[in-house]
């Protein structure tokens, strides 16, 4: 803390102790309008179809020619109209799809964002269900064959919302620092107009003690009309004529 601003928080610590009771008013504020967020995630698996298994086969090992069909699932889940959808069933939700990068296979992660836990789990189970239904009717307006049909399986699905207070904390914290930031300035403000003010009041003329204000210097007027000056004192010599 620099020098000035020691010496003003030490002659106004009354102000600079209101600065920081009002901080704490504005972190604790901005905190109650910013309350924590509660967040799911799920993946679900495109399995291929039966011809490209074959009887008996692992249908894992069969996984390679389904990422264009995953991409297309994703594209359409992040489509202003099916987001429409999600959002009327659930407003204050948000929710990301995208390819699961942490695998090489057709995985759809879905995460989900809400003011609720219960509002999270909704929208991600809601999703979730879109996506055999999407490929359903993809297929079916293609006329794609029985035996062809790619299908699709909950990876796993979030049982409980995670509660994240990363945002109420961050919106406390920069309205806490705004605030202690301008109890700052107030105090150096403050204590700068206090000084000079004091300055000024020790510049000014002192009064008597009866109260009425101190009479001005007299200065000797040079008019030679003026009578009330003294005459001047005869010199020796000219004394002495006189007599």
């Amino acid at each position: 803390m620099p020098s000035d601003l020691r010496a003003a928080a030490g002659r106004r610590w009354y102000v600079l102790l209101l600065g920081v009771l009002v901080a704490a008013g504005l972190g604790a504020g901005a905190a109650s309008l910013s309350p924590p967020t509660y967040s799911a995630r799920g993946l679900v698996l495109l399995l291929p179809p039966e011809e490209a298994v074959g009887e008996g086969g692992n249908p894992f090992l069969a996984l390679g020619a389904l990422d264009m069909p995953a991409r297309i699932i994703v594209s359409y889940l992040d489509s202003p109209s099916a987001r429409a959808g999600f959002e009327d069933a659930v407003p204050t939700a948000g929710y990301e799809v995208a390819m699961e990068e942490a695998t090489r296979g057709p995985v759809i992660a879905i995460e989900v964002t809400d003011a609720t836990a219960d509002g999270a789990l909704t929208t991600l189970q809601d999703i979730a269900e879109a996506v055999p239904a999407t490929l359903a009717r993809l297929q079916v307006e293609l006329d794609v064959p029985a035996e062809s049909v790619v299908t699709s399986m909950p990876l796993t699905m979030a049982g409980e919302a995670e509660r994240s207070n990363a945002g109420t904390i961050r919106a406390a914290v920069v309205a806490a620092g705004a605030g202690l930031v301008g109890a700052l300035a107030a105090t150096v403000l403050i204590d700068r107009l206090m000084l000079r003010t004091a300055v000024r009041r020790r510049a000014e003329p002192r009064s008597r003690g009866d109260g009425a204000p101190a009479a001005p210097a007299r200065v000797l007027d040079d008019d030679p009309g003026d009578d009330t000056r003294p005459e001047p004192r005869a010199v020796g010599g000219a004394r002495r004529r006189a007599r």
